[in-house]
């Protein structure tokens, strides 16, 4: 997407993005927060992410729902599910079928070979 279509599509949608880590403050709590995440500020949010440094959430959203230790509590999952259709297995469920649409794909680039094949076989004949 182009920059403009990127600040085009902040105005009526962001990305909902669970983050766990460890708070600086308090002693190195474990916390999570739910974010969403302008679609204009995406990548850089993921660059943050995994380059482990300190995040300012407001930089890139709007923070949802926040909370500390380990686990967020099921009735905030759950809200979260409702409100923004969030899923927690929404990557294994992505990987599972790109794997899937792959495996598919090679098959009938398979099956196309063996069907030129046996053409080429065939006008042999």
């Amino acid at each position: 997407m182009t920059a403009e279509e990127l600040a085009a599509a902040d105005v009526e949608t962001a990305i909902v993005v669970l983050d766990r880590g460890i708070r600086s403050k308090n002693g190195g709590q474990a916390c999570w927060a739910y974010i969403a995440v302008c679609p204009s500020k995406y990548e850089a949010f993921l660059d943050v992410i995994k380059s482990g440094q300190p995040k300012i959430y407001r930089d890139y959203g709007v923070v949802l729902r926040y909370g500390t230790g380990e686990t967020v509590p099921a009735e905030i999952r759950e809200e979260m599910k409702r409100e923004y259709g969030f899923d927690d297995n929404f990557i294994a469920k992505l990987e599972q079928e790109v794997r899937a649409e792959q495996a598919q794909f090679i098959k009938l680039k398979e099956n196309r070979r063996i069907d030129a094949i046996v053409a080429l076989l065939k006008k042999k004949q």
